[in-house]
């Protein structure tokens, strides 16, 4: 499993809003691996409010819900790696198994 985080962000804004949407779509059809009722701080600005703590998988990338806050508030732009590959979906995440779901949970909580 690979992962995007904050950090991973390209923060030069998208030229293409029609993409955008269609990557915003693919980052919140993706399946649920874990979610949680708090939220953290934005990760650029200290005064924009907090985001809803939920993690996202479609069996090959796991996202945090931050990436798509991230994206639709400021225009910044995911990792070339993971932008390709949504490209590669064609904008839509696989649907994986719940077994594949579990796997993502154990690599994101540090089980494997």
């Amino acid at each position: 499993m690979k992962t995007v985080s904050p950090e991973d962000m390209d923060l030069t804004n998208f030229t293409d809003e029609g993409e955008q949407e269609k990557i915003v779509e693919f980052l919140t059809s993706g399946r649920i691996v874990l979610a949680a009722h708090g939220k953290i701080p934005d990760h650029y600005e200290e005064e924009a409010p907090a985001v809803p703590v939920a993690y996202y998988t479609d069996g090959t990338w796991v996202w945090g819900w931050e990436i798509t806050e991230y994206i639709r508030r400021y225009s910044y732009g995911l990792p070339s790696e993971f932008l390709a590959w949504i490209r590669q979906c064609e904008y839509v995440p696989n649907d994986c198994s719940e077994e594949t779901t579990t796997l993502a949970y154990k690599f994101l909580t540090g089980q494997i």
